[in-house]
Parts: structure tokens; C-alpha cells; sequence
């Protein structure tokens, strides 16, 4: 008999054990990153234009001097299809020569030389010498494909804080105002997403009648815009 009440606690034993053993648990954790799309731009000759040595003799004394266009090729390549818009900074501001209302802000004035509306009417400065303004320039862009397909070209104001976009046949990086820039569908007048954008950035400088400039000593020009991704 008292072997068998020995027997009944152990196995009464075993099963408190083994109940306390079922109740531990274990945890299944659910991870991940939600990476936003990436977008690099790529400049061909890391953004410099260069004009080398500009003789003063080609120079006039009284009027402003244009000089040949320049070119750069342009691309933006995005790790998944993204939306984006272009802004530009001028990193000149109220140095444009004899440009109309580059006093107002960092978005340029009224070009004074013979650049077309297709070019873009407006232009940032090119830095000064002393207090002197050396000249200006009007940067644009053309021949934009997205993933190998014409595109419209888009714009709309953001200091009103429009949310609308117009479609202009030329695409320069400054108007009178702050613009955002952006692409649709030929069909289309929203921005369109992309994964790999190409186009051509086209300058085209001036410089300041030589009568305004001390050309005794060497003026280097010192224009600066930078190009901001903007995702929508």
C-alpha cells in the first residue's frame, strides 16, 4: 500500500513538471524596412562650365558680351519608379549684370542680351569682382527623355503654393519666381514616374561691358546654381 501511494505522488510529480514545462512560450517577431525610393543625378563633367581664358580684346567697352553656349549632359537614375521635380538655387543672388529685378530675391532678373523665350528670358549672376558685376547666364534644359520616352516639360510657381502644373515647350531653371519643375506624358500634365531620366543642361553667359570692370587684373567668373530632387 505504501508503495503505491509512493508511486501515485510521483507520477502526480511528473505532471505538475510537465504542465509548468507547456506553459513557457516562445516570441515570432515580424521585421522589415520600408525603404523609400533613391534617386541619384549624375552631371557629365561634375557640373563645370568652363570658358578657359576669355581675352579682354574680344570683350566690348560698352556693351554686354555674349559668350558661345555650353553644354552638359544631365541624368537621374531612381532604384524604383519615383515621381520627382527639379528646383535650382541660385547661390549668386543680385549679381546678375544689368539684368531687370535680380535685386528682388535669388530667382534671377529679366536677361538683357539677346537670349530668346525659347531659351528662358531670365538669368542668374556670375558672381563680382570688388563690387562690380561680372556678367549673368540662363541655364535651361532640353532634349528630356524618361526611360527612353519624350516627355512634356511641367512647371508651377511655390512661393503661392500652387499645387497645379503648366506645360512649357522650353524648360528653364529659373522664371521671376521660385518654380518647381517637373515631366508628364505627352498626353498628360501630371509628373510622371520614372526610373532613369537623361537630358541636356544648355548655358548661356554674357559678360559685363569691360567699362564697368577693372580688367587690369584677372576676373574669374564664379556663377553657382545648384539642383535640387525634389520628390513628389
Amino acid at each position: 500500500m505504501m508503495k503505491s501511494l509512493i508511486n501515485t505522488c510521483a507520477v502526480a510529480a511528473l505532471a505538475i513538471f510537465s504542465g509548468t514545462a507547456i506553459s513557457e512560450s516562445v516570441g515570432v517577431q515580424v521585421v522589415g524596412t520600408i525603404k523609400p525610393s533613391a534617386c541619384t543625378p549624375v552631371i557629365s563633367n561634375d557640373g563645370n562650365i568652363d570658358y578657359g581664358i576669355i581675352s579682354t580684346a574680344t570683350l566690348s567697352t560698352d556693351s554686354l558680351t555674349q559668350l558661345d553656349n555650353k553644354q552638359l549632359t544631365f541624368s537621374i537614375t531612381c532604384d524604383a519608379p519615383t515621381k520627382l521635380g527639379l528646383k535650382a538655387v541660385n547661390g549668386r543672388p543680385g549679381t546678375a549684370a544689368a539684368a531687370r529685378g535680380d535685386e528682388d530675391g535669388h530667382y534671377g532678373g529679366f536677361t538683357p542680351v539677346g537670349i530668346s523665350a525659347e531659351n528662358g528670358n531670365v538669368v542668374v549672376g556670375l558672381g563680382k569682382s570688388g563690387d562690380k558685376k561680372i556678367g549673368g547666364y540662363n541655364i535651361m534644359m532640353d532634349r528630356i527623355t524618361a526611360d527612353g520616352d519624350p516627355v512634356n516639360n511641367l512647371y508651377r510657381f511655390t512661393s503661392s503654393g500652387s499645387s497645379s502644373w503648366d506645360k512649357m515647350l522650353f524648360l528653364p531653371f529659373y522664371l521671376k519666381e521660385e518654380i518647381l519643375t517637373s515631366w508628364s506624358k505627352p498626353s498628360g500634365n501630371t509628373p510622371l514616374t520614372f526610373t532613369n531620366m537623361s537630358g541636356t543642361i544648355n548655358v548661356r553667359a554674357y559678360i559685363n561691358k569691360t567699362s564697368e570692370l577693372d580688367i587690369s587684373q584677372p576676373i574669374a567668373l564664379d556663377g553657382q546654381t545648384t539642383i535640387e530632387l525634389v520628390y513628389l
